[in-house]
């Protein structure tokens, strides 16, 4: 690692804004994949269901590229998580800001759940989203706020309530 990268790296760590998101995003040893099943594991935390063995095989053991067959999980020929459906799972909680971790995410439907509290406004920078469903949940606000930019290919959203 270059000193420009330790640098960069401990400019991170003293913001402590989301400073484990942004290691994550920032640190070019990070495999991509690996940050992917990172990224589900801390869903998986948020998200719990009436008991934990609502997806069970969401295994923080698991190695990568095996997060690419965790209920609800499709992935590219790089085993990078492009769709995330987790529609009628039992699930209760908040998505976490680790969402944005997903960057080659393409669908995301997290319908008819009771997923609770506010979407992370970090869900407009997934540049690569083309399907937002989060209908019939019992989120407090319908959508977060959008910075500029915000959801460069989002082509169809379902948010009834």
């Amino acid at each position: 690692m270059t000193r420009n990268h330790h640098v960069l790296l401990l400019l991170l760590l003293a913001t402590n804004c989301s400073s484990n998101i942004l290691l994550l995003l920032a640190s070019p040893e990070t495999d991509q994949s690996q940050r992917d099943l990172h990224a589900l594991i801390k869903i998986k935390a948020s998200l719990l269901g009436p008991t934990l063995g609502v997806i069970p095989d969401w295994d923080p053991a698991a190695a990568s590229p095996a997060h690419c067959s965790f209920t609800g999980i499709a992935c590219d020929h790089r085993s990078r998580v492009i769709s995330l459906n987790l529609t009628s799972l039992p699930l209760r909680g908040v998505l976490p800001p680790e969402i944005v971790l997903l960057d080659q995410l393409v669908n995301l439907t997290i319908s008819q759940t009771n997923i609770s509290s506010n979407l992370p406004t970090e869900i407009s920078h997934l540049a690569s989203l083309k399907l937002l469903n989060i209908s019939n949940n019992n989120f407090t606000d319908a959508f977060p706020v959008i910075y500029p930019g915000g959801f460069p290919s989002l082509e169809a959203l379902e948010s009834k309530p």
